[in-house]
């Protein structure tokens, strides 16, 4: 089965799910990021798998990374190992006794960037992330060093280094200089449309829809959504993926990515977040599109959109 769906009807979903949600007061700033955010700020972008964009809103604002890190990490992973290779890795921590909250990071993304290559050379391994993040936004993200400074200064005084240890949650490199490649991926910035052509470089086969690089190979989009979807507390994820039926990753900055499989990807944008780091506004934006044009990842209907932009007489 297959369907179409209309490009003026995309667009108006976008302009639908900015003006339900612009003058939304839900959540609050996270306190590492009140320098640098703007509470009023909203964005939302699509980027279709034929590098059609569609944009309304602070799409031009940057806002930190943060864990969404993990998914040009996991392109890196998947490119050096084969999916049993990394699950077979991954499997080693399964007895171990550490979570996001009791450490202040997110353990599995420290345990990717440890795997990849190369090891005992942080500047090679940042490099190789970087490179990959660079082909799938399309562009240079901006460090913020400032904030880059006080979350590595934080990781430092929350000892959690020792943290890991005590957990005996292995990790494939040297911690300290995991744990400051981690600071630093999530410290880089990005705006909603770069976030959006990312999403979209996964969602047409590793082709990056605006650049046109090739930028890996298509077989590993599925696992990469895939691990997208599975980021995260478990029943948050049930329970958002039941409502929006899309694989979703968050940033405590107030950046959401949605992966549209074949269609291409949403990037939302509002710093207020809830007490789990999701932007309020951002998630709903997100849900509103999704159901706006009927678009779930799990149906059997294959969707396209329409070639050519309806004209207007």
């Amino acid at each position: 089965m297959e369907r179409k769906i209309s490009y003026n009807d995309l667009k108006k979903a976008v302009e639908g799910a900015y003006e339900e949600y612009k003058n939304l007061e839900k959540g609050a700033v996270d306190k590492r990021l009140a320098a640098y955010s703007d509470a009023k700020n909203y964005g939302v972008t699509i980027v279709l798998t034929d590098g059609r964009i569609i944009e309304k809103g602070d799409t031009n604002v940057r806002a930190a990374l943060g864990n969404i890190a993990t998914v040009p990490v996991h392109a890196v992973l998947l490119q050096q190992n084969s999916v049993k290779e990394l699950v077979k890795k991954a499997g080693k921590t399964e007895n171990a006794k550490i979570n996001d909250e009791n450490v202040g990071v997110c353990p599995h993304t420290v345990r990717a960037i440890s795997a990849v290559e190369p090891q005992n050379d942080a500047d090679g391994k940042y490099d190789v992330i970087m490179n990959m993040l660079v082909s799938m936004l399309g562009n240079e993200p901006v460090l913020n060093d400032k904030l880059y400074q006080a979350n590595a200064a934080a990781n430092i005084a929350a000892n959690v280094e020792n943290k890991f240890a005590d957990a005996n949650y292995e990790l494939y490199d040297n911690t300290a200089t995991v744990l400051d490649t981690y600071a630093k991926l999530g410290a880089l910035t990005v705006t909603t449309t770069e976030l959006a052509t990312l999403g979209a470089t996964i969602a047409a086969d590793g082709v990056n829809p605006v650049t046109k690089e090739i930028v890996f190979d298509g077989e590993n989009s599925a696992p990469l959504t895939t691990i997208a979807a599975l980021h995260g507390d478990a029943d948050r994820i049930r329970r958002e993926m039941l409502k929006s039926g899309v694989p979703e990753v968050y940033s405590y900055s107030g950046l959401v990515l949605a992966i549209l499989p074949g269609l291409g990807a949403i990037a939302a944008y509002a710093p207020e977040v809830g007490r789990h780091g999701r932007s309020k506004k951002g998630v709903r934006a997100v849900r509103y599109i999704t159901n706006a044009i009927d678009y779930n990842v799990f149906a059997s209907a294959r969707v396209s959109v329409e070639a050519k932009e309806a004209v207007k007489a």
